[in-house]
């Protein structure tokens, strides 16, 4: 009987070893799948910022420095230096009280060439930046 009792915890212990190992390794799987998750939460939030503020940038190149064309195209309301757009969590435009990303283009149109610096951030943190020019056929000095 001594035999098979020595069996019998060698078989115990292998099973225990390669438990706590398979656990191990399930942890450091988690952990990978945890940080992939967040990695592709960041690159869509990217993504939907740069479109956003591309959109923008492409907008004001086609207006000739005109706001309206750019709020009637994009959205938003508009302030002194430009116009800011709210986005939700799901990045549809929203107000100013429930939205979690804001992009805010600020346009010097009295500048040659005229110019937009559109930002896009959540929580006040940038998130992407870009700058668009144009020139117009005559300085403006209404912005």
């Amino acid at each position: 009987m001594s035999g098979n009792s020595s069996h019998s915890r060698a078989f115990f212990l292998e099973l225990v070893i390669n438990l706590v190992l398979f656990m191990l390794c399930a942890a450091v799987c988690l952990q990978v799948f945890a940080r992939a998750f967040a990695k592709s939460d960041e690159s869509s939030v990217l993504a939907q910022a740069t479109l956003r503020a591309q959109s923008i940038a492409e907008a004001f190149k086609a207006s000739g420095g005109d706001l309206g064309f750019v709020m009637d195209t994009v959205g938003g309301e508009a302030t002194a230096e430009g116009l800011v757009l709210y986005y939700d969590d799901g990045w549809a435009l929203t107000s100013a009280e429930s939205a979690v990303y804001t992009v805010d283009c600020r346009v010097d149109l009295g500048s040659a060439p005229a110019s937009a610096e559109i930002t896009a951030s959540k929580g006040g943190e940038r998130i992407f930046g870009i700058t668009a020019k144009k020139y117009l056929a005559e300085v403006r000095s209404d912005g």
